[in-house]
């Protein structure tokens, strides 16, 4: 296969001005930016302004690339461009000039841009797959456009764009956020759609990525799954195939994932497991890639759209001139049953300090357990909390309080429960979200919780997780436990994290 990629000399011209006039805008604040008091310690946030979806997540070049949805102008949704940012261990950023910018007349539109999307690797270029978005005399059309780099951080539009446009049976205004994969010699793509309006993946192929040919409808919600899947990710892992989503209008519910076969003579997917990727307020529009060693590694936009039944608003952040952050990369594995296993990435050690080993605790009933995690904001918390000697009703763990604001979690053993309360974590994030509690009698029950400035992050086993914007004062610090209908017996460890995140710009 080659790859036929040009780029006329007008329309390189055309795309370098945008991306120099955004970041002209981008960096007359983005030092005032990082004196925010809300910006995070360890999570990565855009320099400036407005962040959302992860795109293109991949390895490249002896390097992780994670592109997102940008906006350089100001920290509300418009204007989309991609933002770029590479690491070479997934915790420590480095961000990159602006990878993408709208230029063309398919893409330029201030309520539209360049959408998510995707990239692969091809003739050693870094090819990116994105939805143009455009809105003209108030109609919207959807169609996926290429670009190439052949260093991973300055890219050129294909002269040919769009390479896909909307199957007649599909709808034109919700068709976008492409993701590619290769499978033998040919290269696949699914891009999230309705089918009379029916959430649906269409599934497309070709031996070049440039000629597309539509195979039909990968699969589609019956509607049972919401009206519309938005950021499609489909990906083999062991001897299954996982398709994952974010979809509208399904409830409390915002990143499913479906676990099946996939069939390449037919393209169909035929799942049979059904499960949730997190159940917090604040995480949406994942995407995964394989890291060099195999595993499948998975981020996500930690934040909320204004249509979800609990939004409040977008947090304090906005008044700092920024919105928008990831979580914490994960590693997904299989269960035994086909459901889907997360986990911290083991590279998160990596920003680890001051350990601290509390040792076998018991939180007697009625008893109020207080515990100092570094600074008490930004800091991981492991527990290994014992069943068998445990004979509490329920444990509550307050963090990031004070004497006017508290964020509670509370562990409900006997009715197996778990509730993440923040009505009362700051002046604007609201809300209290449950789920099972996953209590196996045979183990104990282990909860990983990390604390950064503006968010909590919560594993609970390997099943459940919760990523949840809150914008306390710094001075909001007191963490304690609470133990009610008996004791609760565990244990527990601690680290500081990293308080002021510095990165590192760069031209390359």
């Amino acid at each position: 296969m080659s790859m036929e990629f040009y780029q006329t000399e007008a329309d390189k011209q055309r795309l370098e001005r945008q991306i120099g006039r955004a970041t002209q805008s981008v960096n007359a604040v983005k030092d005032i930016v990082a004196q925010g008091r809300f910006r995070q310690g360890y999570h990565l946030m855009p320099p400036a302004y407005w962040m959302n979806d992860p795109n293109g997540f991949i390895y490249y070049k002896g390097r992780y690339h994670l592109f997102y949805q940008h906006n350089p102008y100001s920290a509300v949704w418009a204007n989309m461009h991609w933002g770029h940012a590479s690491s070479e261990d997934l915790v420590h950023w480095t961000h990159h000039p602006i990878a993408l910018a709208p230029s063309e007349p398919y893409d330029t539109c201030f309520r539209g841009g360049c959408y998510s999307g995707s990239s692969v690797v091809a003739e050693e270029k870094l090819i990116v797959m994105y939805t143009a978005n455009l809105v003209e005399h108030g109609v919207q059309t959807q169609k996926q456009c290429l670009a190439w780099s052949d260093d991973g951080v300055h890219f050129s539009k294909y002269h040919n764009n769009p390479v896909i446009d909307c199957p007649k049976e599909l709808d034109a205004a919700n068709f976008r956020d492409p993701k590619i994969w290769k499978h033998g010699d040919l290269w696949y793509c699914v891009v999230a759609s309705r089918i009379n309006g029916d959430a649906c993946c269409a599934i497309f192929r070709s031996t070049d990525l440039i000629q597309w040919e539509y195979k039909g409808v990968l699969v589609r919600g019956e509607g049972k799954l919401g009206s519309m899947w938005e950021c499609p990710d489909f990906f083999p892992l062991e001897d299954k195939y996982v398709l994952q989503f974010s979809p509208m209008n399904l409830g409390v519910y915002k990143t499913v994932y479906l676990v099946g076969d996939m069939d390449y003579d037919t393209c169909r997917f035929t799942w049979k497991t059904k499960g949730e990727i997190d159940a917090g307020f604040d995480f949406y529009g994942p995407q995964t890639m394989q890291a060099p060693d195999g595993r499948r590694i998975m981020i996500g936009w930690q934040n909320a759209w204004d249509w979800m039944p609990w939004f409040s608003s977008f947090g304090a952040a906005p008044m700092e001139n920024w919105c928008g952050c990831m979580s914490i990369p994960r590693e997904i594995t299989l269960g035994q049953d086909d459901s889907l296993q997360f986990k911290p990435v083991d590279e998160i050690k990596l920003l680890r300090n001051s350990a601290q080993d509390f040792g076998l605790l018991k939180c007697a009933k009625g008893v109020k357990q207080s515990l100092i995690v570094g600074d008490n904001v930004h800091f991981e918390l492991n527990l290994d909390i014992d069943l068998h000697q445990t004979n509490a009703d329920s444990l509550q763990i307050h963090i990031r309080h004070s004497d006017f604001e508290d964020t509670l979690i509370q562990l409900d053993f006997k009715n197996q429960v778990l509730t993440f309360d923040r009505s009362h974590s700051d002046f604007c994030m609201k809300g209290t979200m449950t789920r099972p509690l996953p209590l196996n009698s045979d183990v104990n029950l282990s909860l990983n919780l990390f604390s950064d400035t503006s968010s909590i992050e919560l594993f609970v086993g390997d099943t459940l997780c919760m990523d949840c914007a809150v914008f306390a004062e710094n001075k909001s610090n007191e963490l304690f436990f609470e133990s009610f209908g008996g004791d609760t017996i565990l244990n527990a460890y601690g680290w500081q994290m990293p308080r002021n995140k510095k990165y590192r710009t760069t031209n390359i």
